[in-house]
């Protein structure tokens, strides 16, 4: 089976995965871009592994590094129980969640820009 082919199988067997996974990157590079944003100018993070990022590496690496940690934790989990579903050794398909989660973490990372510009 020639390499184009393998891909293609490979897309259209995850599409819903794939596409659930990049909804929650973009929510996670919003959050990060917008916390950078927002950090010189008066917010302050209250995630304190994120702080102790900051303190260390300075605003963008600070932020980016644990986001790209715990996002990368959070698609292995999800992937792992994407291809339980797959094997039927689970039933329900978890990357639905994704979706809510990932509108979570684009508000609450736009939550002071909001806050301080549209309310």
């Amino acid at each position: 089976m020639p390499l184009i082919k393998k891909i293609e199988n490979f897309l259209n067997e995850n599409k819903s995965f794939i596409t659930a996974s990049a909804v929650y990157v973009s929510a996670s590079v919003i959050d990060g871009v917008s916390t950078i944003i927002g950090y010189p100018i008066e917010i302050r993070e209250i995630n304190p592994i994120i702080n102790l990022g900051i303190k260390n590496f300075g605003p963008e690496l600070g932020v980016f590094i644990p986001k790209i940690i715990f996002a990368g934790g959070v698609l292995t989990i999800f992937r792992y129980a994407d291809l339980k579903h797959k094997e039927r050794k689970i039933k329900e398909k978890y990357e639905c969640l994704l979706y809510p989660y990932s509108a979570l973490t684009a508000v609450t990372g736009l939550s002071w820009f909001i806050e301080k510009y549209l309310v």
